[in-house]
C-alpha cells in the first residue's frame, strides 16, 4: 500500500513475472520462475530481482520438492542479496 500525501509526489513502478514448468515424465517436473520490479519516485528508487529453480517428484503417497531461490534488492544505495535452498517431503495418508 502506498499513500502519497503531497500532490507533488509521484511514483512509477513496473512488475514482471515469468513462470515455466516442464514435465519430465508422469511423476516429475522442473519449475522455473523469474521476476523483476522497478519502482521510482519521490524518495524511492527500488529494484527487486528474484529467480528460482525447482524440481518436484510425486510418487503417489510421497511427494518431494527441492527448490533454490535467489533474491536481490537494490534500494537507493543499499544492496541485499539472499539465497534460499528448501527441501520438502510430504506423505499422504
Amino acid at each position: 500500500k502506498v499513500n502519497l500525501t503531497d500532490a507533488q509526489e509521484t511514483q512509477k513502478f513496473f512488475d514482471i513475472v515469468s513462470r515455466y514448468s516442464l514435465g519430465l515424465n508422469s511423476y516429475s517436473r522442473v519449475n522455473a520462475e523469474l521476476g523483476f520490479r522497478w519502482q521510482s519516485g519521490t524518495g524511492i528508487d527500488l529494484n527487486d530481482m528474484a529467480g528460482g529453480l525447482g524440481y518436484a517428484l510425486d510418487l503417489r503417497k510421497f511427494k518431494f520438492d527441492l527448490k533454490y531461490e535467489f533474491k536481490k534488492q537494490l534500494y537507493l544505495s543499499d544492496s541485499l542479496v539472499n539465497h534460499f535452498f528448501t527441501f520438502r517431503a510430504k506423505r499422504e495418508f
